[in-house]
């Protein structure tokens, strides 16, 4: 006998098995147990699964960038209520990354014109030289900004280090310095930003957790 111990070999209509039995009428010669027929791995069925998420994210992560950049580009106002509305929801989140090191975005400590409370705000903060620029995708009528020019300063945590900042002035986007980096540059001018506010940093020191 040859092949697998699963694998039953018939030669036509002759005793078989070891009971004696004859093979089935209409038989094609060889049958094969289901034991020896491989099986299909969940693996595949998992994989499939995989990529079918991570392209679904991948896409959700393209389209919410699409969406910023019409809109902001746009000034469409309704959109621009939607956008902060969702951001502010999204805050909590957003804060425990803000101003870590090796994280995008930074956090700007102001003080509240009316209620003298002390705010936290995510922001992208581009760091040239001693100074600031921050890109004011919402215009320059944001509380954060309004606060920090009332006050004259604030402090800002970015890439892990707190620096107390002073001086701040709105400046256009094509004022802003060449040694700004480029990709964020075409980035900002992408998305319709037209103004930064510049702040003058003073030495730093270890961001508080």
């Amino acid at each position: 006998m040859s092949g697998s111990l699963d694998e039953t070999v018939w030669t036509g209509r002759t005793p078989g098995g070891c009971d004696g039995r004859e093979a089935p009428s209409g038989s094609t010669g060889v049958n094969v147990n289901r034991a020896s027929t491989p099986r299909r791995s969940g693996y595949g069925r998992i994989g499939r699964r995989l990529a079918w998420v991570l392209g679904g994210v991948a896409l959700a992560c393209f389209l919410n960038r699409v969406i910023h950049v019409v809109i902001w580009r746009t000034r469409w106002q309704p959109g621009i209520d939607a956008l902060r509305w969702f951001h502010k929801r999204a805050r909590p989140m957003e804060m425990r990354s803000a101003g870590k090191s090796n994280k995008a975005t930074a956090a700007v400590h102001h003080i509240g014109r009316r209620s003298g409370k002390h705010y936290v705000t995510p922001v992208w903060a581009h760091r040239v030289d001693d100074r600031f620029f921050i890109g004011l995708p919402y215009g320059t009528g944001v509380d954060w900004c309004r606060n920090v020019l009332a006050a004259g300063g604030g402090a800002v945590d970015h890439d892990g280090m707190r620096y107390d900042v002073t001086a701040p002035l709105i400046v256009s986007v094509r004022h802003a310095p060449e040694t700004l980096d480029g990709t964020r540059r075409s980035m900002l001018e992408l998305m319709g930003i037209e103004s930064f506010l510049r702040l003058d940093a003073t030495p730093a020191s270890p961001a508080a957790d």
